[in-house]
């Protein structure tokens, strides 16, 4: 008797919303029982449930969810053989990312199976029932969003608030289901209004409100769950004083309505308000850009509390001294975070050295070259075999053609009763004529990432006198090509390189550079080199008097 193969069977099972998953009996316990009982019926199959992936509220416009990516994960190291869903649309509502999963689930010869449509994917039949049940979902899902947007205009017209965060200065009367003002709060909003009046400056209205002791406004969803409460930033301040809903009308997609609710700012100190912020947004916008060549704009983080550290000039006299300050203390005061701020000078000169130092190191950069070249290989030998399937699945299909056409000349069949068969074997080839080339294109360009060691250290070599030879903003243009993100930690400093595709610096900088023929082909070589550099950090630890130990290393 011959023994029956098992085959291993996992289950994927998604609700929308966390309501959704928060039901005592919802519909992820009816996916699951579903599944298990369709399971059982190919018992005699071999079938055997090894694992349950669940993603309870969570969307199906991608596949950007936690056991999804899990069961994608494990399907490519080949943990399963088939795959039960409870309907197409528990696995996506997008057509573009189902494609992408199909071929996904072929290329591992993993199944596809629906526990209430009827089919799989190792059927021409289930491959075209997977494809009608797909079109329809995502059918369903736009009339959805187009049937909302229709509503929410609906609402605006008629003056009502389509809802989101309860602005502060109002509560929400589930009764009335209308906005009403909270009398503490449309004094605490009318403060905003008259000091940004006063002082012009949003930073200076959160500084005076948190110094006060003010907080934001303090919300409570319907599972308990508490939010706000927090200290106001400038950008808090200044999404209050540009929304209109505070002089009594709703504003959606660029249409202002009168609105139900009352206003609790005049329409004249909002106007008043506009024109100032627009002013000083003008002011900012007309001044040159990193007038003083900050190196790391952008790219500096707060070890501390995580935000961006800003460029800051102090002007003391004739003489300009340049910061990267934290920004919760520029928006909140010094009390936000310990960390304030660093001399852009000193952390400038840290970085640069810190890529300097990359040339020094013969057994580093020897495992980079033997890292990259490892993992450039790896990504064009799958390619390859990908190429030579697509080649015979190519001629395949001429063959076919070929064969249809001997019929039709030897009268074997009329032309007629087979056209629709020629048509699709046309169709077939052309897309594997595309494919087959867009495989060409990616492996010739993997191919040229293969480094050698010499010629990686010699571009090493020559950062110094490249960079030194740089004007100030192609000094800070091809620093952010390197460079993905810097943290400062007060005492320390994190350095991440991170990959890039191979640059044409001509195209991404000052035209000057087109005149320096004497380093330009460094420069080039050396970009192309810094592609490959993703998985390097660097790690400098500072002491008093800015004497550095250097340790390098690969993560």
């Amino acid at each position: 008797m011959m023994k029956k193969i098992k085959k291993r069977v996992v289950i994927y099972t998604r609700v929308s919303t966390e309501e959704q998953a928060s039901i005592e009996y919802n519909s992820l316990e009816s996916q699951k029982d579903s599944c298990l009982h369709y399971i059982q019926s190919q018992e005699r199959e071999g079938w055997e449930t090894i694992k349950v992936y669940v993603d309870a509220g969570a969307s199906g416009s991608n596949i950007k969810r936690p056991k999804l990516q899990e069961l994608l994960y494990e399907a490519k190291l080949g943990k399963f053989d088939i795959l039960v869903v409870y309907k197409i649309d528990r696995l996506t509502r997008n057509t573009k990312d189902f494609y992408h999963l199909i071929d996904l689930f072929d290329k591992h010869k993993i199944s596809l199976v629906s526990a209430t449509q009827h089919f799989d994917t190792s059927s021409a039949t289930g491959r075209l029932m997977r494809n009608i049940m797909l079109d329809f979902a995502q059918f369903e899902r736009e009339m959805t969003v187009e049937r909302t947007v229709d509503k929410m205009v609906e609402r605006a017209r008629k003056g009502k608030w389509n809802g989101g965060s309860i602005p502060i200065g109002y509560d929400y009367d589930l009764h009335t289901k209308k906005l009403v003002p909270n009398p503490d709060e449309v004094k605490l909003v009318r403060m905003i209004f008259d000091y940004y009046l006063e002082f012009s400056s949003t930073s200076s209205v959160a500084k005076r409100l948190n110094h006060a002791g003010f907080r934001s406004k303090t919300r409570t969803s319907l599972e308990n769950n508490t939010t706000g409460g927090k200290r106001f930033i400038k950008t808090s301040i200044q999404a209050i004083l540009q929304n209109p809903l505070y002089t009594g009308v709703i504003k959606y997609r660029g249409t202002v309505y009168p609105a139900e609710h009352a206003a609790i700012i005049d329409q004249k100190v909002f106007d008043k308000v506009q024109r100032t912020l627009k002013r000083n947004a003008e002011r900012k916008s007309s001044g040159k850009k990193n007038t003083y060549h900050f190196l790391l704009k952008k790219l500096i983080i707060c070890g501390g509390c995580g935000s961006y550290m800003s460029p800051h000039v102090v002007h003391k006299g004739e003489e300009r001294y340049r910061y990267y300050r934290c920004t919760s203390v520029m928006q909140q005061g010094k009390d936000a975070c310990s960390i304030r701020s660093v001399p852009a000078d000193q952390i400038e000169a840290l970085v640069i050295d810190q890529i300097k130092n990359i040339s020094g190191n013969e057994n580093f950069l020897a495992k980079v070259v033997e890292e990259t070249n490892r993992q450039t290989l790896e990504n064009i030998i799958p390619l390859r075999e990908e190429k030579q399937l697509l080649e015979k699945q190519l001629q395949a299909t001429k063959q076919k053609t070929k064969n249809l056409i001997s019929a039709i000349s030897e009268g074997m069949v009329k032309i007629q009763a087979i056209q629709e068969e020629l048509s699709a074997q046309e169709e077939a080839g052309n897309g594997y004529m595309v494919k087959i080339k867009e495989h060409e294109e990616i492996i010739k360009r993997e191919s040229v990432r293969v480094i050698d060691g010499e010629q990686l250290k010699r571009n090493y070599q020559d950062f110094l006198a490249v960079f030194a030879n740089m004007l100030p903003p192609e000094q800070e243009e091809f620093l952010h090509l390197l460079v993905k993100e810097i943290q400062w930690f007060g005492d320390k400093i994190k350095i991440g390189l991170w990959e890039i595709p191979p640059i044409d610096l001509m195209k991404t900088v000052d035209n000057s550079l087109s005149t320096r023929t004497l380093w330009l082909p460094a420069v080039f070589s050396f970009t192309n080199f810094i592609s490959f550099t993703r998985r390097v950090v660097s790690r400098v630890n500072y002491s008093s008097g800015l004497r550095r130990t250097i340790a390098l290393q690969t993560v």
